[in-house]
């Protein structure tokens, strides 16, 4: 079975930082050539939080993920669907170039992009790109692909209480929380048949961090199905 490490900052640190000013490359594409599709960016899950992790001695690396923001699109704005995903898939071709990575690849709801090394057959990083948006309600939206008829459109994805809002309540609570965190998000990494992505099992971890904290669940407690992800 896979076993995964932690990847020291001074190594992903550089990453995030071209990463950043791919984003904003994206920024000026869109802003130019699409002026009423204004997005901003927030790097979550796993990487905010510096639990970057890879699989121990093997071809792949490590992973970012980013959530571009756009705004309500509301009804009746052309800015839906297709138009949204056509608009930054070329603003990521675009932003890629003269860059180590290769252009995106697309799954359900992110693309992606990676750095290969073509000499050691190996994914050095990658970064995946969700898009999303928040309605009034803080609730969050996230722009999906659906293979059965072939179009887009936004999925609205619920969390049971906010991630940072936990995250901070747990270690006010106790220091120690934060360790209990990485361990757990490790482990989840460590047993992840179903291959979720790492923001995923970092909503899981904190979630299970706070139950066990404050709810005491059970042993047999598995109520995390709903954060299930096939990409």
């Amino acid at each position: 079975m896979e076993q995964y490490e932690f990847v020291n900052k001074t190594e992903y640190g550089p990453v995030r930082a071209e990463l950043e000013t791919i984003l904003q490359k994206m920024r000026n594409y869109i802003r130019k050539n699409n002026p009423d599709l204004d997005f901003n960016w927030e790097l979550i899950g796993s990487g905010r939080k510096h639990l970057i992790t890879r699989v121990k001695n093997s071809n792949r690396g490590f992973d970012f993920d980013f959530n571009l923001i756009i705004d309500d699109p509301g009804d009746g704005n052309k800015w839906i669907g297709k138009n949204v995903h056509n608009a930054f898939l070329e603003a990521i071709r675009y932003a890629v170039k003269d860059t180590g990575f290769k252009d995106p690849e697309e799954s359900t709801s992110v693309f992606t992009i990676k750095r290969v090394n073509k000499k050691q057959s190996k994914v050095n990083c990658s970064c995946d790109f969700g898009i999303v948006y928040y309605d009034n309600q803080g609730g969050h939206h996230y722009l999906n692909y659906f293979k059965e008829n072939g179009g887009f459109g936004f999925l609205e994805r619920s969390f049971r209480y906010d991630v940072d809002d936990a995250v901070d309540e747990l270690t006010n609570y106790d220091t120690n929380s934060w360790n209990r965190i990485r361990a757990v998000y490790l482990e989840l990494k460590n047993n992840n048949p179903q291959n979720k992505r790492s923001f995923i099992l970092y909503v899981e971890a904190v979630h299970i961090v706070y139950d066990q904290v404050f709810n005491s669940p059970s042993e047999d407690d598995d109520d995390y199905d709903d954060y299930d992800d096939d990409d």
